[in-house]
């Protein structure tokens, strides 16, 4: 082997014969393919769940999940974006499942390449003080698959949290960025009660429940910002 790639090796006796060697053969596959999807040492098994995840260079916080089941006789393949990868596949057209006997671990590996290999697309969308950069897939049929998403503040530069002046200087940082799980995310309104969103200004947290309205200056729909 080469690299290595695992960063939490287990021996033998802890993982079982089935997954040290589904160990070694994703190590295998990942030294023989260009471009390292994987960053060295990225790589991880998870002895108790019986599955190997692969973190994504391509797509932050995506990884890709092999996991051998035992009690069904199986071995299932995932993409995820879940905080615990091995809880949830990121959709359905992105889940594969073979019977364990007799070359379950090969059929795994296989599909390993394959999605490794997939082509992924990234773009971004300006929502007035926010943007959404979103990840997704081709599929075999062609269409693009969403897999993950982040919110950016509209005011930095592509890739960076710094003011768009000092990551000029500083340059684009790759995968850094706002990451928001779920609704909106809000940029702060340059007038004194209120932050402002995609979809006009909203109350302070603190000014909760009491309605208050925003500052004169703050944009509504279509306007520009006076304050």
């Amino acid at each position: 082997m080469g690299r290595r790639w695992f960063g939490d090796p287990a021996d033998e006796a802890v993982l079982g014969a089935t997954l040290a060697r589904l160990v070694e053969d994703v190590s295998r596959l990942l030294d023989r393919l260009e471009a390292g999807p994987v960053a060295p040492g990225a790589a991880r098994v998870d002895p108790e769940a019986a599955a190997v995840v692969l973190p994504l260079r391509r797509v932050p916080g995506a990884s890709l999940v092999v996991q051998v089941a035992d009690w069904s006789s199986s071995v299932g393949c995932w993409w995820s974006t879940a905080g615990d990868p091995t809880t949830a596949p990121a959709a359905e057209e992105l889940f594969a499942e073979f019977p364990l006997h007799p070359a379950g671990p090969g059929r795994a590996v296989a599909w390993l390449e394959r999605e490794l290999r997939r082509p992924v697309t990234e773009r971004e969308h300006g929502y007035r003080a926010v943007r959404r950069r979103v990840w997704s897939v081709i599929l075999d049929d062609g269409r693009e698959l969403a897999v993950r998403g982040r919110w950016l503040p509209g005011w930095t530069a592509p890739g960076s949290e710094l003011p768009a002046a000092a990551a000029a200087e500083r340059g684009p940082v790759p995968g850094s960025g706002v990451a928001v799980a779920t609704g909106a995310a809000w940029a702060r309104c340059p007038g004194p009660d209120c932050w402002s969103g995609p979809w006009g200004p909203r109350p302070r947290a603190g000014s909760w429940p009491r309605p208050r309205p925003p500052c004169s200056g703050c944009p509504g729909p279509g306007e520009r910002s006076g304050c």
